[in-house]
């Protein structure tokens, strides 16, 4: 439809645009604090598995080499699995991750 005056036209196009361009920059935003919060989590599991095998070695007097080869399976210790395990579960407790 064209209205008497062309300028009428072209300003409601170009508050459309604006409203477009706003809605846009707002998404953007709501990705960017969910991609932040994301790294929060990674950085927090991070932190909180960090020294696992170390912690474990320690507690049973093996070197912590041997704690990680078991944990990716290349070798076998019930003893070793059992405290892997439950230093895991001990984190997992202690470190309630943000959502």
């Amino acid at each position: 439809m064209v209205g008497i005056n062309g300028d009428k036209i072209e300003s409601a196009s170009r508050s459309s645009e604006e409203l477009h361009l706003f809605k846009l920059r707002q998404v953007r935003s709501t990705v960017s604090q969910n991609s932040g919060t994301k790294i929060r989590k990674i950085n927090g599991l991070i932190e909180s598995l960090c020294g696992i095998y170390s912690r474990v070695a320690r507690r049973l007097g093996v070197h912590r080499t041997y704690v990680s080869r078991v944990a990716r399976g290349e070798r076998r210790s019930e003893k070793i699995e059992n405290a892997l395990i439950a230093e895991y579960d001990r984190v997992q407790e202690g470190k309630q991750l943000p959502r």
